[in-house]
């Protein structure tokens, strides 16, 4: 029997509707002072579930063993009874101060659910898919000088025809799911931003200076907050 598996990577933006395990969260916060933190893991199905999960610093084609990052996961591999949950936990293990301290990191939590063997297939040709989901994991400092939710106030936006220059004077990641004018989207998909960083954006269609923008911040629980700021 020939038996091929499939890898299909999801960024999780909301719940997959085509894995059976999802990841509760759609980001993990993970504040210096905690000595770890958890994510849930539910699996929707009747049926059990191999779950392979690890971290790393923006490479999708990372896998557990080529992906270094100062965090221990466990469990890294785990079977989730059918209609029940699983927590990993992640713990920072790096030295104390490695990471900067004046603006966040971000990490990439992998979860691989991995199909079953299908039983009593011998002599034919099998196809499954192994469906991998990936959430931001950000590391955020205990003596940041400025709330998160402030976020929005520093962020800054100069219009240049077909294009935006995107300034984030803030120690934080801001993660932008839309920004649009008059109601009409001017991305075609979200952006984010890095702490003390500019990104130039492109647009559907030109901007111009003191043109009304509304933005759409997701925040720390995966909720959109709306925000309207005037373009330079």
């Amino acid at each position: 029997m020939k038996y091929v598996i499939i890898f299909l990577t999801l960024i999780i933006t909301s719940f997959s509707s085509l894995a059976n395990v999802i990841i509760s969260n759609t980001r993990v916060i993970y504040p210096e002072d905690q000595k770890e933190t958890t994510v849930q893991l539910i699996n929707r199905g009747t049926s059990p579930a191999l779950i392979q999960a690890w971290l790393d610093e923006n490479d999708p084609n990372s896998t557990p063993e080529t992906a270094q990052v100062p965090f221990l996961l466990t469990p890294p591999v785990v079977k989730i009874e059918g209609d029940s949950g699983q927590q990993l936990r992640i713990r920072f293990t790096g030295a104390a101060g490695s990471l900067p301290q004046n603006k966040e990191s971000v990490y990439y939590l992998n979860v691989l659910d991995i199909p079953p063997k299908q039983e009593n297939l011998d002599g034919k040709n099998l196809m499954q898919i192994a469906i991998k989901s990936r959430i931001k994991v950000f590391y955020r400092p205990a003596n940041l000088k400025i709330a998160v939710s402030d976020l929005h106030t520093y962020l800054s936006f100069n219009a240049q025809g077909n294009q935006l220059i995107a300034s984030n004077n803030a120690p934080y990641f801001a993660s932008i799911a839309t920004i649009s004018a008059h109601g009409k989207a001017l991305i075609r998909e979200p952006v984010m931003i890095a702490p003390f960083s500019t990104l130039t954006i492109g647009t559907t269609e030109p901007v111009s200076g003191g043109q009304a923008l509304d933005i759409l911040l997701v925040d720390d629980y995966g909720s959109y907050q709306k925000y309207s700021l005037t373009t330079k």
